[in-house]
């Protein structure tokens, strides 16, 4: 029955179904017939009318009028949906683009700033210890309301929040700092005694802007300037980079915590910043009352108001009733009324300190009490003054320890108030056991953390505190205020005093400890030949995990390879220290497992620039200067020569070394070492086996390194050896690549020998293998200083050894020669002349305008001699850009000794009058410039003054248009006519120049002046007496006169385009329809644009040319239906506006069929129906593309030349 029933509930319910289905269909077929009567009706209506003869003229207008409306509907519908779905593409193509080289950008500059992440493990662990609902007074302080606006001068955007120490105030930052984060951006800091970083003035702005630029990627711009130059973070730069983000964002908040920790300069600097500040930006300060930052403070205009807030006893009482209250429930046999009476005695006493309270109740805990009467007398012997106690706590330690007890305090409070950073338990459990002294150090069990954790409390008891940063469980003193009453050694006279911290003498033997870990053999780098180095995708996972792994195993060698120089800075140079720098600067297995250890933790990571570790070659430097006269001097000074270099070298090794890319996770043994040019660890590894040509994770060899940091005696050793000479390494790169490289983003670069060449090429190295398609001998004539002795003997070396064989260029670079010249190298292009170089530089096929040496050498040096020994070669003095430009031309726009240059090109045959496809001449171009040598020289050799460029200006109407009232006056005193038959040159007594237009109408004006004109010539032709002029010669005729009907569009609007604005491919300038009688009817078309970039860039050396300008302009064709015409690469790019120059400048660009207009596929595709647009382009943060003008003149012929002799007439 069940089952008959569910058969049918489906039966019953597919009828419903079907029931409902027929109603819908029904429904539907109505509605359906409802149309098509109404349709019916309509059309029926269409028949009778038609059937009236008398209306059918009517009729048929009508129809065709519905016709042309639907036409139109369904062309605007197409167009619109082939309009967005081409921007749709085009935006996620730009937005994908834009995005990825952002967020590279971005992902380099975050990297750059290298901030100090205890910033946010402070907070973290400081918000997971603060209870609910506490610190909420603050907030209703005026003091606080007052400030937290900060929208203008009126009120005070700097607060000050002070307090007795340990009244909470790290506390209390923190939790205004959440509160302000739910709604603004917050940049924020701890500045913490007992870590150096976080007391450097460097680190705290680095932090601060990081947190920001996270936030406000726009302020990126704010950057590129530092960032791009190649420096290293420092002061004044942060400074200027943060006032500046934060002048335009006011809604950003300043939270610094501790400032009083710091010494007394970056006190000072910090606080001057931050006055800075005032009027725009919100800051909030926690510190104790501090003489240096009151001195800033009372130097502040009295236009501004300063807030200061004092923390009171009653402010904080709330906090320490609650907080005792839950301290209280953990302590045994009170009851309800004595821990009111207990929780009363402790808050009595303290004062408003957090700290005292936390440090009283865990003596209580570790008292003993067994009643009320107890933990109140307990309470009533701890003292309330915070140095007392921690005498009182060294006192008992001193009393009841024994006096090997007494030595482990000690060690483990000279490592807690001297070390560089907080040390984990792990760590400080070997610290404590190191004897400096010995050779050896013998591990013997690893502890665990609770058995760490009772040895700490039971050597320092209340002092130390724990802090659980997720997988390390970090060891340091319980307050500030404990570090500087253990440092007050010199202070007291007490018992306890052994207890105490010398900081010289102990930071002496925390460097001894540290160098000494260094020297155990047990803590090398183990060999990494796994196959997961090799793969990229696996190769930093395997890294990680080695080094982990074996920072875990020796606990102490991370810190001892970072620290061992801070310490050594800081200590006094005591025989024994000396016998420990000893040790480890003369054991080159010790300094290369550093070198290791150093490089993974302190490398670039591929981020160039990135590696603060770049400047301590310095700090050595200092440790080398204060060893002068010591047992360890001359030891030390041989091991830094090894670090740096040779003196006389090109570039610090140092610098180099840590700017090793993606090779600095890990590099072997051998290849440090042929870095370095330890010349005995390489002999006696290669003695016991290591291979000569081992590869690391970038591929490179150890000859490779050897090459690259120029160490002549590990390279010699590695050849004798058998080392490949020619390994295909990194990019592409040999050792003699290497060897030549210099690196320029490196910031110690100068003059020097290129020692490894030589030896290379001697034993082999062929000259002619290419690095991504650039020789050797391209390199060469490439880096900097290309004059410089020292590059022209290995120039010499490099063809002396076959590198003749790509002198003239090779694939699709520049020739060296171009190279050189474009460098302003004289002594090389004789050089390279002189093997044979050709002065025209390079084989005809490969020719190219940019590749031209004459035109090189004239784009920015103007170097008459360079001019001189090319054109004494045979160089062709024509040789002109893609755009017709000569060198002539450039000479005239831009050269500052522009008669001798033009004198010696017109010696040599230079035409003078040759236009480019502008139109213009040398002349216009010299008028342009205001380059009045220039239009005197061109002058003085016979200019023609009256030839006209493509918009039919002759030079005097350009200088005229410019304002170039000397240009003018020179131009008339060469006789130039000043009128035209359109025109007329006004001069004022005021040297102003205008011209004034008469109202001549442009030639021809329409299609029919042109058909009048062709029927004028083929009449007088036929008149003549003579044989008759065929009809297609006269329409040849009026092709060479230009003859042609003009349609003009034009755009005078002041618009700036940056990159996301030149993104969205709005047309600055669309015509209309085109209206062309035949699809290959246009014969010019000629773009004016009037423009300029930002006015600067980070590239000085290109600023004035063409070269690195990232302003453009492109042309976009919209066709009939709506879609966008699809360019071939490079062709849509139309001008480019000079690049870092403010100046307005006219370029005129023609396309056409005839020389010397510039060519161009798309010009033959444009129809009927076709328009025309100019888009804006810039490209990366920071360039901006300034429009001005924009014109565009299309010129079509209506007359076309018949194959079969006859005429092709469009219709007119």
């Amino acid at each position: 029955m069940e089952i008959k029933a569910k058969g049918f509930k489906r039966l019953s319910w597919n009828s419903y179904k079907k029931v409902d289905y027929s109603v819908f269909v029904a429904k539907q077929v109505q509605r359906f017939r409802d149309r098509i009567s109404h349709h019916l009706h309509v059309l029926q209506l269409d028949l009778d009318m038609s059937a009236l003869s008398c209306l059918s003229s009517v009729q048929t207008g009508v129809a065709n009028q519905q016709t042309s409306l639907q036409i139109i509907r369904s062309i605007i519908d197409i167009q619109l949906s082939a309009l967005e779905a081409h921007l749709g593409r085009q935006s996620a193509q730009l937005a994908d683009i834009q995005q990825k080289d952002e967020a590279e950008l971005l992902r380099s500059v975050l990297a750059w700033l290298k901030p100090l992440m205890s910033f946010h493990t402070k907070y973290r662990s400081t918000l997971n210890e603060t209870m609910p609902d506490s610190c909420d007074w603050i907030f209703e302080k005026q003091e606080y309301k007052d400030w937290l606006p900060a929208v203008n001068t009126s009120r005070p955007s700097f607060l000050w929040v002070t307090a007795i120490p340990g009244a909470g105030k790290t506390f209390l930052a923190t939790e205004v700092i959440r509160r302000l984060s739910e709604r603004h951006t917050v940049a924020y800091f701890y500045c913490e005694a007992r870590t150096q970083q976080s007391r450097q003035t460097t680190n705290i702005l680095c932090t601060w802007l990081w947190q920001i630029l996270r936030k406000h990627k726009d302020a990126l711009i704010e950057f590129l300037d530092e960032y791009s130059s190649g420096s290293e973070p420092h002061n004044e730069s942060m400074e200027r980079i943060l006032r500046a983000v934060l002048q335009t964002r006011p809604n950003i908040f300043i939270v610094l915590d501790g400032l009083d920790e710091c010494d007394p300069t970056t006190v000072r600097e910090i606080s001057e910043f931050l006055i800075s500040l005032l009027g725009h930006t919100s800051v909030l300060l926690f510190s104790r009352i501090c003489m240096y930052t009151e001195e800033v403070l009372n130097k502040v205009s009295s236009q501004y108001r300063i807030s200061r807030l004092q923390i009171e006893d009653t402010d904080t009482a709330s906090d320490i009733t609650r907080f005792v209250g839950q301290e209280l429930e953990t302590l045994p046999a009170l009851q309800g009324g004595e821990k009111i009476e207990v929780a009363e005695a402790l808050q009595g006493r303290a004062q408003g300190m957090f700290l005292w309270v936390n440090l009283a109740v865990k003596q209580l805990k570790s008292g003993g009490g067994v009643d009320v009467d107890d933990y109140l007398s307990q309470i009533r012997d701890i003292p309330q003054d915070l140095d007392e106690y921690y005498g009182r706590v060294l006192h008992n330690l001193h009393v009841s320890a024994s006096e090997t007890s007494r030595r482990r305090s000690r060690v483990i409070f000279q490592w807690l108030v001297c070390s560089q950073r907080p040390l984990t338990v792990s760590e400080l459990a070997i610290a404590v056991k190191l004897d400096a002294g010995k050779p050896n150090f013998l591990q013997r069990r690893k502890f665990g953390l609770e058995e760490l954790k009772t040895a700490v409390h039971y050597r320092c008891g209340p002092l130390a505190k724990f802090i659980d940063n997720g997988p390390d469980l970090f060891v340091t003193l319980v307050h500030a205020t404990a570090r500087e009453f253990l440092l007050r050694y010199d202070q007291v006279n007490e018992p306890f005093k052994n207890l105490m911290v010398n900081a010289s003498a102990t930071h002496t033997w925390m460097a001894r400890c540290c160098l000494a870990y260094l020297c155990y053999e047990h803590t090398r780098i183990p060999s990494m030949k796994s196959d997961r180095l090799r793969d990229i995708t696996t190769r930093q996972l395997a890294l990680d995990q080695v080094f982990v792994a074996h920072f875990s195993d020796y606990a102490l060698l991370e810190y001892a390879a970072l620290h061992w120089i801070d310490h050594s800075r800081l200590s006094d140079y005591t025989p024994e220290l000396c016998d420990n720098l000893q040790s480890f600067c003369t054991s080159e297995s010790s300094t290369i497992n550093w070198l290791q250890v150093y490089l993974h933790l302190r490398g670039d990571r591929g981020l160039f620039r990135t590696s603060r570790a770049i400047g301590d070659i310095r700090l050595l430097e200092d440790i080398g200067s204060r060893l002068r006269g010591t047992q360890v001097d001359q030891s030390f000074e041989v091991w830094l020569e090894h670090l740096r270099g040779p003196s006389d070298g090109r570039f610090e090794r140092w610098e180099r070394f840590l700017s090793s890319g993606d090779a600095n996770g890990y590099l072997p043994a051998l290849h440090i070492a042929a870095f370095f040019d330890f010349e005995n660890f390489t002999r006696l590894a290669l003695d016991q086996g290591s291979d000569v040509n081992e590869r690391n994770v970038q591929n490179q060899t150890p000859l490779h390194q050897a090459a690259r940091a120029d160490s002549v005696n590990t390279g010699q050793l590695l050849l004798r050896y058998g080392a490949d000479v020619n390994a295909i390494g990194w990019a592409a790169n040999t050792p003699l690549s290497w060897a030549i490289d210099v690196e320029c983003y490196t910031t110690c670069n100068k003059p020097g020998p290129f020692r490894m060449v030589p030896i290379l090429l001697e034993a082999g190295a062929d000259p002619n293998l290419t690095l991504e398609c650039y020789s050797p001998l391209h390199r060469a004539t490439d880096m900097p200083r290309p004059d410089d002795p020292h590059l022209l003997h290995v120039v010499e070396l490099l063809l002396q050894y076959g590198a003749v064989k790509h002198i003239n260029g090779y694939y699709r670079h520049s020739p060296p020669i171009s190279n050189a010249a474009a460098a302003g190298a004289l002594n090389l292009v004789k050089l390279l002349l002189a093997h044979g170089a050709d002065p025209d530089g390079c084989d005809r096929g490969l020719r190219s305008s940019f590749r031209y040496p004459l035109i090189a050498a004239l784009r920015k040096w103007h170097n008459i001699e360079i001019i001189g020994a090319l054109l004494e070669h045979g160089c062709d003095p024509n040789v002109a850009y893609s755009d017709g430009r000569t060198a002539l031309h450039l000479c005239a726009s831009n050269s500052d000794n522009a008669g001798d240059v033009i004198e010696l090109l017109l010696s040599k045959g230079c035409k003078m009058n040759t236009p480019c496809a502008d139109g213009s001449t040398p002349l216009h171009d010299a008028v342009r410039a205001n380059n009045l040598s220039a239009i005197k020289s061109l002058l003085d050799n016979g200019s023609d003054t009256d030839i006209v460029d493509e918009l039919r200006r002759s030079p005097i109407m350009v200088a005229a248009e410019l304002g170039n009232f000397q240009a003018v006056q020179m131009l008339r005193k060469y006789g130039t006519a000043t009128k035209g038959p359109d025109w007329e040159l006004i001069c004022s007594s005021q040297e102003k120049v205008n011209i004034l237009r008469h109202s001549a109408e442009r030639m021809p004006r329409n299609e029919k002046d042109v058909f009048e004109v062709y029927w004028v010539l083929l009449t007088c032709s036929t008149r003549s007496r003579s044989r008759r002029v065929s009809r297609n010669i006269i329409v040849r005729i009026l092709e060479f006169a230009c003859y042609w009907p003009c349609q003009t569009w034009c755009r005078n609007d002041l618009i700036e385009y940056d990159q996301d604005q030149a993104a969205l491919d709005t047309p600055y300038i669309l015509t209309s329809p085109l209206q062309l009688g035949n699809r290959h009817s246009i014969r010019q078309i000629a773009f004016i644009t009037r423009s300029h970039d930002q006015g600067w860039s980070d590239y000085p050396e290109f600023h004035g040319t063409y070269e690195g300008s990232w302003t453009w302009f492109e042309v976009a064709i919209q066709k009939a239906d709506g879609s966008w015409h699809e360019f071939g690469p490079g062709d849509q790019k139309i001008v480019t506006n000079v690049h870092g120059s403010n100046r307005l400048k006219e370029h005129c660009v023609v396309y056409g069929h005839h020389w010397p207009k510039m060519q161009c596929k798309w010009l033959d595709t444009l129809e009927t129906g076709d328009r025309i647009a100019i888009l804006a382009k810039a490209r990366f943060l920071g360039w901006v593309n300034v429009v001005h003008s924009v014109r565009i003149d299309v010129s079509s012929a209506c007359l076309i030349q018949s194959p079969r002799n006859d005429l092709g007439l469009r219709d007119i």
